[in-house]
């Protein structure tokens, strides 16, 4: 059964105030307070998105994860390697002769192939290609480099 409801206006408020709290009372709130300030051992569960199902053991489980370390730590190298492979700042002259010859044979280049062919870092290579190319707004060629027009022959 529902308590039943008070009906009426609040005229004044009051506060109640605990006079003398006894000590067993005391010795409750500290006890909670102790309790709510432990915090429960963390445990972690490393999730690798994959269900076991019939016949898998978690030995192979491991074995699928080495080999995914190894495949991350061959491409860490791979990527080290490739950086390592970025020849030093090519003079300006003798990379403006470089692009003109990769421009005689090409149209059109993409960046990333220039980069690959001359060797040179981006910051590099984009701040003599933007003085010599222009870049392809719209078309099949979009965002490809070719020569300005004053460069071009024929």
């Amino acid at each position: 059964p529902r308590p039943p409801a008070l009906e009426g206006k609040v005229e004044r408020k009051g506060e109640v105030l605990a006079g003398k709290l006894s000590h067993s009372y005391k010795q409750l709130l500290a006890a909670r307070t102790e309790r709510a300030a432990l915090r429960p051992e963390v445990q972690i569960y490393e999730e690798t998105g994959r269900e076991l199902g019939k016949g898998q053991s978690i030995a192979k489980e491991k074995k699928v994860a080495g080999k995914e370390e190894k495949r991350k730590a061959v491409g860490i190298m791979a990527r080290a390697n490739k950086r390592l492979h970025v020849t030093p700042e090519m003079p300006r002259d003798q990379l403006l002769d470089l692009l003109f010859a990769k421009f005689s044979e090409h149209k059109f280049w993409h960046r990333k192939d220039l980069m690959n062919e001359t060797g040179q870092k981006q910051n590099h290579l984009t701040e003599i290609l933007e003085e010599i190319a222009e870049r392809v707004r719209f078309g099949k060629n979009k965002g490809e480099y070719q020569l300005k027009s004053e460069y071009r022959s024929g």
